[in-house]
């Protein structure tokens, strides 16, 4: 199965056009924030990652993150980087680049 298979990117007009990237397998949902739309409300327990490429920034907060596994979140990332056209986005959190 290829990647465009697995990933979806869900619309939210209800949360301020919010963005979400879905991964049907494994269950992980990632929300991205661009951070010069909005200031990003962090919530407690879950990982943040911020990503940076051709002057502009985002921020990606798991969504109910329940320990799957950081591989899976840094593929989730990955693919709605090259799914937005910038494949060599700039990944990073607090602790680690991907």
């Amino acid at each position: 199965m290829d990647n465009n298979e697995a990933y979806s990117v869900l619309r939210f007009p209800e949360e301020n056009n919010s963005v979400k990237i879905f991964n049907r397998i494994s269950d992980i949902t990632v929300r991205v924030v661009e951070q010069e739309a909005t200031v990003p409300e962090f919530m407690d327990g879950e990982i943040h990652f911020f990503g940076e490429c051709k002057g502009r920034s985002w921020v990606f907060e798991t969504v109910n993150y329940d320990g799957q596994g950081l591989d899976l979140v840094k593929d989730a990332i990955r693919w709605y980087a090259e799914y937005i056209g910038m494949p060599e986005m700039q990944i990073r959190n607090v602790e680690f680049d991907l």
